[in-house]
């Protein structure tokens, strides 16, 4: 826990000071952080930090979480930043003047908000996580519509794009839900249909996912012991995908509808599904909200997912239906839960073994019903 504590501490400070480095396109003034530490906000603009305090999900964040920011923030950082005018901001070729910043939760970047322009940029920690972004944005941007790149500088490492005036995926609506996955589903359909991203450059054995020590961890043995065995020694082509989508990555236009696909910062080789199976189970997962994964586990979904697994040479079966659920988890549990320590690990398996049995109540329901 002290260990964790420390990297918190270094990587929020990070963060702050790479904030403070963007002062050339800040508005003059006094700022403050929030009680999370995931915000920054000038004291004039409390309408800019309410809407940008809107994309934040705070739910998944446990109560001894936040508890423990609370704390750190007052022995730990300051109550204030002031930003000063300078000659970097006459500089400012972009006339960009934010006023509202979210820092990262695991990484030293962060977004400030010009909500007057219609426009947020985005800083980097470093070069690598910088030409990331854009060599994501320009592969994807063929199957998914994300929003435009106004500008970038690699001396500066930063990016400015259109800030889309969004509705958060806690407030849709059950149709807007839908037309949400209906997007979702059919633009995976055409991506793995496609030859950029049915480049399945391997495949890998669902027991590998974790190797090692990890298969010891109780959340591994947990999800483990929940697949079929022929499953466990069935071999998935893996290919590029987002590795981080759910409802909160996906923008919904408030005025049109349109929908905006955004953070590929995960993006990596996956088994093919994942992506799809992380999206309708996350909000079940987080939230207990069962509106997708209830149409995906009553078959709804059934010709979408038919023809993504054709797409890359295997067959969909129903039957393995809650299987292909634990394969996904797996493969988030692999990237996310298997690198934590052991107090990380130990709520995600309490927390799983929760979601399994809501799983089983939903069916039990839906069966009776």
């Amino acid at each position: 826990m002290a260990g964790y504590i420390r990297e918190l501490i270094s990587i929020k400070k990070k963060a702050i000071d790479n904030f403070i480095r963007q002062a050339g396109y800040l508005l003059p003034g006094r700022y403050h952080i929030d009680s999370s530490l995931t915000m920054i906000y000038h004291e004039n603009d409390p309408e800019g930090y309410m809407k940008a305090r809107s994309f934040l999900h705070t739910s998944s964040i446990n109560l001894l979480l936040r508890c423990l920011l609370m704390i750190l923030k007052v022995l730990c950082f300051r109550h204030q930043i002031h930003v000063e005018s300078s000659s970097d901001q006459d500089g400012n070729e972009q006339g960009f003047c934010g006023t509202v910043c979210i820092i990262g939760i695991a990484k030293s970047s962060g977004k400030v908000f010009d909500f007057n322009s219609g426009r947020v940029l985005t800083y980097y920690a470093d070069a690598d996580e910088f030409s990331s972004v854009l060599t994501n944005h320009a592969y994807y941007s063929r199957y998914f519509l994300q929003p435009s790149v106004l500008y970038f500088s690699s001396q500066e490492l930063i990016t400015v794009e259109e800030y889309i005036e969004s509705k958060h995926a806690r407030l849709w609506t059950e149709d807007e839900f839908s037309a949400v996955a209906r997007d979702v589903l059919s633009r995976y359909t055409a991506y793995l249909s496609s030859k950029i991203g049915n480049q399945c450059s391997e495949k890998i054995w669902v027991y590998d996912l974790v190797r090692d020590k990890a298969r010891k961890y109780k959340i591994n043995k947990l999800i483990l012991s929940q697949i079929k065995p022929e499953l466990l020694q069935t071999a998935f082509p893996c290919t590029r995908l987002h590795g981080d989508l759910w409802p909160s990555n996906i923008l919904l236009k408030a005025d049109s509808g349109e929908i905006r696909y955004i953070d590929f910062e995960m993006s990596d080789s996956y088994i093919f599904f994942y992506d799809i199976l992380w999206f309708l189970c996350a909000y079940a997962f987080i939230d207990n909200d069962f509106f997708l994964l209830g149409k995906y586990l009553s078959g709804e979904y059934d010709g979408y997912l038919d023809a993504c697994f054709k797409a890359c040479g295997m067959e969909f079966i129903p039957e393995y239906r809650l299987d292909y659920i634990n394969i996904a988890f797996l493969c988030y549990s692999a990237r996310v839960w298997s690198i934590e320590g052991i107090c990380i690990r130990l709520r995600a398996y309490n927390r799983y073994r929760r979601f399994l049995k809501k799983i089983n109540t939903y069916m039990l329901g839906s069966s009776h019903g």
